[in-house]
């Protein structure tokens, strides 16, 4: 599967809500985090393929349109718009992120440092991969 939803345990009491991924419910070893904020409503992000990394995306505020493509015909746009739903992106999927809502937060956690080599970063290079 090149990317599936995780739906980890959410606690929820008086002052509000804890949603949480504990180390065995990882499916890598996180080595980076980032947040992307202050986007425009409409505003697409992203659009490129981790060669090796994995990535989990959570939508903090607002909602995000998330489409992906495997590279073998498997294609799908995620819609996140719930911060007790984590996305998680394996290596070698192209995909983007459009915030459908001014002030939409969303963050990443990876599998890897930041590496420019990393990144496939044209669709005609990323077909090309699966030709």
């Amino acid at each position: 599967m090149s990317w599936h939803i995780l739906t980890p345990p959410t606690h929820v009491d008086p002052r509000g809500a804890l949603t949480a991924i504990d180390e065995h419910e990882f499916p890598f070893v996180p080595k980076r985090v980032y947040w992307i904020h202050d986007v425009p409503a409409g505003t697409i992000r992203g659009a490129h393929a981790h060669r090796e990394q994995h990535q989990i995306l959570v939508c903090l505020s607002g909602r995000l349109s998330v489409p992906l493509d495997d590279g073998h015909g498997r294609t799908e746009t995620v819609i996140l718009d719930d911060p007790r739903f984590a996305l998680h992106i394996e290596p070698m999927v192209w995909s983007h992120q459009q915030a459908l809502d001014a002030g939409t937060r969303w963050v990443f956690i990876a599998s890897g440092r930041l590496d420019p080599a990393e990144y496939v970063r044209t669709p005609d290079d990323f077909r090309a991969l699966f030709a």
